[in-house]
């Protein structure tokens, strides 16, 4: 699904993804881990992928597991949707890099406790 949306990593990577009917919908990928950093990548191939559970989960990974104090997404400029979805998870554009039209967003902890504080209501939330 990563490479349908020519999202390719050349390291390795730690990968959250969701199922419907046996079909991979979406998922999260996870790279470029500084200690205080990490790199976010998302896809879907349909609104319906992302649910509580998974942000929640998703968060859950980079901020308490690896304790990183900063998630880190760099979109092309081109991905508007994929952009306006970060920015409901609670990222916050940074800028864009010039010449390239690549978008950097950020997210902080405190920018996300509304999706770490949820009760988890199992996969399919």
């Amino acid at each position: 699904m990563f490479q349908e949306a020519s999202v390719t990593f050349a390291e390795p990577v730690s990968m959250l993804w969701r199922e419907i009917d046996g079909t991979t919908v979406g998922g999260f990928a996870w790279s470029q881990y500084t200690g205080d950093t990490i790199q976010a990548h998302f896809v879907g191939s349909s609104h319906k992928w992302m649910n509580r559970e998974i942000v929640r989960v998703s968060y859950t990974y980079p901020f308490f597991q690896l304790g990183v104090k900063v998630i880190l997404a760099f979109l092309p400029g081109s991905r508007v949707l994929a952009r306006e979805v970060a920015k409901n998870m609670g990222f916050k554009e940074q800028g864009v890099i010039p010449k390239v039209n690549i978008h950097m967003l950020t997210l902080v902890r405190e920018d996300c406790e509304r999706w770490l504080a949820l009760p988890s209501r199992g996969w399919n939330g």
